[in-house]
């Protein structure tokens, strides 16, 4: 049986990168290739027909890889900056601002557009702690 052709591609890519194809198996699904490369043996699993039209790009790809023709790239680098989904749109979250000890320490925070969200949130969380206690105190329960 010889080998199909988007297979015999691949063995022949290999060959021109330096590989030597040592075996070919052909299984159900799935055929495998056998190779060495810089004294190592290796094998790569394709398909018995192809995908796609980009099904041989990517076994070449990954064939590539496997060969180490390509340098791995870390994608590591500064983080984008977080954007506000919502009522203002796409506008960048301002950073919170730093407090310091002085005459006026709140201007700073009250310019924060989250400010009065906290305030509120802040306030109702007060009002049920103070509901809570004011109702164990007279010995009712509280459904809040």
């Amino acid at each position: 049986m010889s080998a199909p052709a988007h297979i015999q591609e691949l063995c022949d890519w290999l060959e021109q990168h330096g590989a030597v194809v040592t075996s070919l198996s052909y299984g159900g699904k799935h055929g495998r290739i056998y190779f060495d490369h810089q004294g190592r043996s290796q094998f790569y699993v394709v398909g018995m027909t192809p995908s796609d039209w980009r099904a041989q790009l990517n076994a070449k790809s990954d064939l590539r890889h496997m060969l180490g023709l390509v340098e791995p790239v870390k994608r590591v680098g500064k983080r984008r900056e977080k954007i506000r989904r919502g009522r203002n749109g796409g506008e960048p979250i301002p950073p919170v601002p730093t407090i310091t000890g002085g005459p006026d320490w709140q201007a700073p925070l009250s310019k924060h557009p989250g400010y009065m969200r906290y305030l509120k949130a802040r306030e109702h969380e007060l009002w049920l702690q103070f509901w809570r206690g004011c109702m164990a105190a007279v010995g009712a329960r509280s459904l809040l």
